[in-house]
């Protein structure tokens, strides 16, 4: 039994070891340009970065962090700024009028 313990203590180890070793060449195999951001994705991408039409969570994730919305909807029905700092809807529902954040 004390052979067999050591024995996975030492391929955790290894695991561990091989897997710094791995992320390290990676890591330092991506030279970027100075303000690029590199992203690394688990999946592929649908055929559309519009975050309006997708059902793709990794195009979602990947289109928030280019983009904001006006408005963010946390839970349904409620309503919090985005880039917008007020709106108004006309009595008809037919008109937007937002108001944006001066950064």
């Amino acid at each position: 039994m004390g052979r067999l313990h050591s024995e996975l203590l030492d391929r955790r180890r290894f695991l561990r070891v091989a897997g710094v070793g791995i992320g390290s060449a990676v890591f330092a195999s991506c030279k970027a340009e100075r303000n690029t951001l590199v992203y690394g994705l688990q999946n592929d991408l649908d055929d559309t970065m519009d975050p309006q039409v997708t059902l793709f969570d990794v195009t979602i994730r990947v289109t928030l962090n280019i983009c904001e919305p006006l408005v963010w909807e946390p839970q349904p029905g409620r309503f919090v700024p985005g880039l917008a700092e007020s709106w108004e809807i006309s009595p008809d529902a037919r008109t937007y009028t937002f108001r944006l954040k001066k950064k």
